[in-house]
């Protein structure tokens, strides 16, 4: 049942995103503390961890270390190394990209369904079977 359970998953995420790199970009993005990871970067620029981590504080060091490193592996960010010192920035095409796949596919999502419209909220699904 596990097996099952684990194709069904991959076969329903690959239906959407074609790349396993496509699934680690949202991945990487999943979490709420490196959503506020980003929008601080965006905010302030190109920081080093240690300042990600005092803006975070009480997480330690390790644990936004740990993070920025998955923002990294998810092409969210890039660094550069400075003597010991690791300085991080978002990685503007790479985002800019992604967006541009992501907004591609829900507005392909959304082609003869009013549910997703502006003028339509509230209106789920309306001519879905059992509505």
């Amino acid at each position: 049942m596990l097996l099952l359970r684990q194709w069904y998953k991959r076969l329903s995420v690959s239906a959407v995103m074609k790349t396993e790199f496509d699934i680690i970009f949202i991945k990487a993005l999943a979490d709420p503390v490196r959503q506020k990871i980003v929008i601080l970067l965006g905010e302030k620029g190109e920081l080093t961890s240690g300042q990600v981590a005092e803006a975070f504080y009480p997480l330690t060091h390790a644990t936004i270390s740990h993070h920025l490193q998955i923002l990294k592996a998810g092409g969210v960010l890039v660094s550069r190394k400075d003597g010991k010192t690791a300085w991080y920035t978002i990685d503007i095409p790479a985002l800019t990209g992604a967006m541009e796949k992501f907004a591609s596919i829900i507005k392909n999502c959304c082609v003869g369904r009013d549910c997703c419209l502006p003028d339509s909220a509230g209106k789920e699904h309306e001519n879905e079977p059992g509505n």
